[in-house]
């Protein structure tokens, strides 16, 4: 593990935080980034925090879970369009260039 990477307990906890407060002060919201690269939203993290959890905790880098937590975010930081991944609800709308 480098320096840069979180804990199993940091990515427990920052699934918690995202569960119990899903909307940053500037309104945007916050969505979880999955080993295999699919970004899930607040509510199908509620639904499925078992399974969630039991896959964060069992990481193993040679097999990416779907459900397994890598990191939180805040969907202001993209500019394209995310779906979930569970749901495909739209998370972050993308813009249009209006060059």
């Amino acid at each position: 593990m480098n320096k840069y990477e979180l804990t199993i307990r940091e990515r427990i906890d920052a699934v918690k935080n995202l569960i119990r407060h899903p909307i940053t002060y500037g309104c945007y919201e916050i969505m979880a980034l999955t080993a295999d690269g699919g970004w899930l939203c607040h509510n199908c993290c509620k639904e499925n925090y078992k399974t969630i959890l039991h896959s964060t905790r069992v990481i193993d880098r040679r097999y990416l879970d779907q459900w397994a937590v890598i990191v939180t975010g805040c969907s202001v930081e993209y500019d394209n369009q995310i779906n979930c991944a569970h749901c495909d609800r739209e998370i972050v709308e993308g813009f249009e260039d209006n060059d």
